[in-house]
């Protein structure tokens, strides 16, 4: 009966379970729902998870991770833009057919001082790194089929009113295509464009894409690699900032009487203006209709006390940019 109950909650499990591209939200725990974001959602990976440790992140693996010993657990696919870092005598075992990924950048370490074989990344029981094997910096893959590519660098950065899209590969194999994805929540995404691979490499290739209509706000960017046969994978995610309004500059500075703000603005818009003093208290808030171009705005400093200054520009309740200065004595 038990048997039978046992067999009956692992299909239910298996059954209703979505392999999910999981990416790190930060540094955290390797258990910590927190850490993780998988199709959406706050969850830790599980079997048949793709897992990206993303660039500036360190997960830290501080239990005994047992994914082998799941019956049918389905492979999983590490892939370490960051650090994955293991507390004293705590693993990851990995089912059969998994693989782990460090690109250039990317490092597996164990925390602290000293060693052993009790800290460990296995794949289908057999150990592909201890503690004693020491720090594992990219490029280095263990386990299944390396990836299609080896992503070298992949950036996003504001070119007047287009965010240019640049990456790098050091070898390709079978690669077919680039999907260029974008998305303003890193949850959603959307196509934007396709760059053609160049299916054989080993040799070092540059790529790049022109977004000419980029989102307001801050943009996340993907690329997601399909080979000939159809499968795919997903890169680091970059960030970029667009915002329609630029405070330029603040004169006089220091300023006696009335200073005077630069601000250039890409459309006609209507921004907030927040004036604080020297505790970070809101002395002056309004609402400003701004012109396409380039608007002086004139302000009394009757009512700021002496020193340091700050205003901030909002939009839509989000800081766009702020500057501080200085009111004389």
């Amino acid at each position: 009966m038990l048997r039978k109950l046992f067999f009956c909650l692992f299909f239910y499990f298996t059954a209703t379970h979505i392999f999910a591209a999981c990416y790190s939200t930060g540094n955290g725990n390797w258990n910590n729902t927190a850490t993780w974001l998988c199709n959406g959602v706050n969850a830790v990976p599980g079997c048949g998870d793709t897992i990206y440790i993303q660039t500036g992140h360190t997960v830290t693996v501080t239990n005994q991770n047992n994914y082998y010993g799941i019956p049918g657990c389905a492979p999983m696919h590490i892939v370490v833009y960051g650090t994955l870092q293991f507390t004293n005598g705590n693993k990851l075992d990995l089912p059969c057919g998994s693989s782990v990924t460090i690109p250039v950048g990317g490092l597996v370490q164990k925390s602290g001082s000293g060693g052993g074989s009790s800290t460990l990344i296995g794949i289908c029981g057999v150990n592909v790194w201890t503690a004693g094997d020491g720090p594992q910096p990219g490029p280095l893959s263990w386990g299944g089929p390396p990836l299609p590519i080896s992503l070298v660098s992949f950036t996003a950065d504001l070119k007047e009113t287009a965010v240019l899209l640049n990456w790098i590969t050091a070898s390709e194999q079978n690669n077919n295509y680039f999907t260029i994805e974008r998305s303003n929540n890193a949850i959603v995404w959307e196509q934007i464009g396709i760059v053609k691979g160049a299916g054989n490499s080993s040799t070092t290739l540059n790529y790049s894409f022109l977004d000419k209509n980029p989102l307001s706000g801050i943009s996340y960017y993907r690329l997601k690699q399909t080979d000939f046969d159809g499968k795919s994978d997903i890169s680091d995610i970059v960030s970029v900032s667009n915002f329609n309004i630029e405070l330029v500059s603040v004169f006089p500075n220091p300023a006696n009487d009335n200073i005077t703000f630069l601000l250039i603005s890409k459309e006609d818009m209507t921004c907030t203006i927040n004036i604080f003093n020297a505790l970070g208290q809101v002395v002056e808030n309004y609402n400003l209709n701004l012109k396409k171009g380039e608007n002086k705005i004139r302000h009394s400093v009757n009512k700021l006390s002496s020193g340091v200054n700050l205003i901030g520009i909002s939009l839509n309740g989000k800081f766009v940019a702020k500057k501080q200065f200085l009111v004389g004595q």
